[in-house]
C-alpha cells in the first residue's frame, strides 16, 4: 500500500524554488500549494464537470506553480484552519462579481463556512433565483432557504410568488454578512471584510431597487 501525505507545509530546494513532493522515510509529502495547484487545474480543466456551475470556462492566469506558490505564502489566511481543522479554501469569487479568472489579484483565502455562504446555490430547478425552490408540485408554491453560517440551512418561509421568496432571502443574506462583519476573523482580513462589504451592498442595491440577485 502506498503512503503519502498531503497539504504539507511548503518548502524550497537547495536552488530557491518551491517543492512540489518530498519524501521522508519512503513516505511520499505532497505540499499544501501543490495540493491546491492541482485542484485548481482540476476546476479549470472542468474535471469537476456539474458539480459547480462557478467552475464553468475559468482560466488559472498564474504564470506557474512556482508563481502560486510564492504569491500563497504571504497571503493571510493561507495556513490557516477552522475549528474543524480544515483549511482555508482558495475563492476567486467574492472580490469581483461574475469572475472568471484565478490571479493573484482576484484570490484571496477564506473559512469554509464563510465560502459557503457567499456562493450561490442554484436551485436545481434552475430557472427560479438563488434562495428559492419550489415547495409542493400540486400548489404552486415557493420556499425560501439562507445559510446561516452556523451549518443550518436557514429556513425562511412559504411564499405565493418568487419575487416575495427572492426578498426574504435577499433581506436574510444580508443579516448573515452584517453578523460576519462584526467578527474578529473577519476584522482581521481585510480583504475579505473589504469583500464581504461590497458584497452586502450589492445585494442591499438590488433589494432596493426590486432587482433579482
Amino acid at each position: 500500500m502506498r503512503r503519502y501525505k498531503t497539504n504539507e507545509p511548503d518548502r524550497k530546494s537547495k536552488d530557491g524554488s518551491w517543492v512540489r513532493t518530498f519524501s521522508i522515510g519512503g513516505v511520499k509529502h505532497t505540499t499544501r500549494a501543490f495540493a491546491l495547484w492541482n485542484n485548481l487545474n482540476s476546476r479549470v480543466a472542468n474535471k469537476y464537470d456539474g458539480y459547480s456551475a462557478s467552475y464553468v470556462e475559468c482560466s488559472n492566469m498564474f504564470k506557474d506553480f512556482q508563481e502560486f506558490a510564492e504569491w500563497a505564502n504571504v497571503q493571510y489566511g493561507y495556513m490557516h484552519k477552522d475549528e474543524n481543522g480544515r483549511f482555508w479554501q482558495l475563492d476567486k469569487d467574492l472580490l469581483f462579481t461574475n469572475n472568471k479568472e484565478y490571479t493573484p489579484n482576484n484570490c484571496i483565502f477564506i473559512p469554509q463556512r464563510i465560502n459557503l455562504i457567499i456562493s450561490k446555490s442554484f436551485s436545481v430547478e434552475g430557472e427560479l433565483p438563488v434562495g428559492v425552490s419550489y415547495y409542493s408540485s400540486k400548489a404552486i408554491k415557493y420556499e425560501a432557504r439562507c445559510r446561516d453560517g452556523m451549518g443550518g440551512k436557514g429556513r425562511l418561509g412559504i411564499f405565493d410568488n418568487i419575487e416575495d421568496a427572492h426578498k426574504e432571502w435577499q433581506k436574510a443574506k444580508i443579516q448573515v454578512v452584517d453578523n460576519l462583519l462584526l467578527t474578529d476573523e473577519v476584522k482581521s482580513h481585510v480583504r475579505l471584510h473589504t469583500g464581504l462589504l461590497e458584497f452586502r451592498d450589492r445585494i442591499s442595491n438590488d433589494l432596493l431597487l426590486g432587482k433579482i440577485t
